[in-house]
């Protein structure tokens, strides 16, 4: 999600081995960790059902007791070690898509994304923190691109209360987008997302161009639909925010 923040440039002296993700809920959160298994390969190390207590119900405290559980769960790591990517319900968030030329350079591409999200959101562009992807379009001379936004206020209360517990924030996205990507990596494909429980998930090694995607995206949103009302949803999520967190 993109907001004005400084973007945080990673580990540059060694590949990261582990990171968490982490799924907002309408009732809690769900949290796991993920690290290294078999050569190229990930598992579930760890795997938290975060619930807030009953003084968290404030909307001014709704952050304070993930704060608390983020840095309990994280207590016998190395504080640079941990990165996190959060996922947001769609309730919580704006997408959609347009199409454009491709002779639009990148800073015109990036005020045509932020203009569009600012009209969905009906805020000004200021107030919007925003992410995109660009896709081939059936034209030739035009792409299609893909957004995803909320408040920037939003994005900028996620990094300071992560933050505060003593992590980073790389990225931020929705639920539909980390769920897809977790499914996608998931060994042994879309059925073992019944067939196992969460505590037993191996995937792929991320990788930023979705080579390792296994299942036809008809399979995939077969399989993903029955899970969307269930608690396995929450924990697909989380993974499919751990695996961003890993690339």
């Amino acid at each position: 999600m993109r907001s004005g923040l400084t973007p945080w440039p990673g580990f540059p002296f060694r590949r990261v081995t582990s990171a968490w993700g982490i799924a907002l809920g309408d009732h809690g959160a769900t949290l796991v960790s993920l690290g290294p298994a078999a050569a190229n390969q990930v598992r579930v190390q760890r795997a938290l059902n975060l619930h807030p207590p009953a003084w968290a119900q404030a909307p001014d405290s709704h952050h304070d007791w993930l704060v608390e559980s983020l840095r309990e769960a994280s207590e016998q790591e190395v504080r640079r070690h941990r990165r996190l990517v959060l996922a947001l319900p769609m309730s919580r968030c704006q997408s959609g898509q347009f199409e454009c030329p491709l002779s639009l350079d990148a800073p015109a591409l990036q005020a045509e994304v932020q203009l569009e999200a600012a009209h969905s959101l009906n805020v000004s562009p200021q107030e919007v923190g925003f992410d995109f992807e660009v896709h081939a379009s059936d034209n030739p001379l035009s792409q299609r691109v893909h957004w995803l936004a909320c408040l920037r206020g939003e994005v900028h209360a996620w990094h300071r209360h992560t933050r505060a517990a003593g992590w980073r924030m790389p990225a931020i996205e929705h639920h539909e987008q980390a769920a897809l990507r977790a499914a996608q990596a998931l060994r042994g494909g879309a059925p073992n997302l019944l067939a196992q429980a969460h505590q037993d998930w191996q995937f792929n090694w991320p990788r930023a161009d979705n080579a390792a995607e296994q299942d036809a995206p008809g399979t995939l949103e077969e399989a993903l639909g029955p899970l969307r009302d269930t608690p396995a949803w929450g924990w697909l999520c989380a993974c499919g925010a751990g695996l961003r967190a890993l690339m």
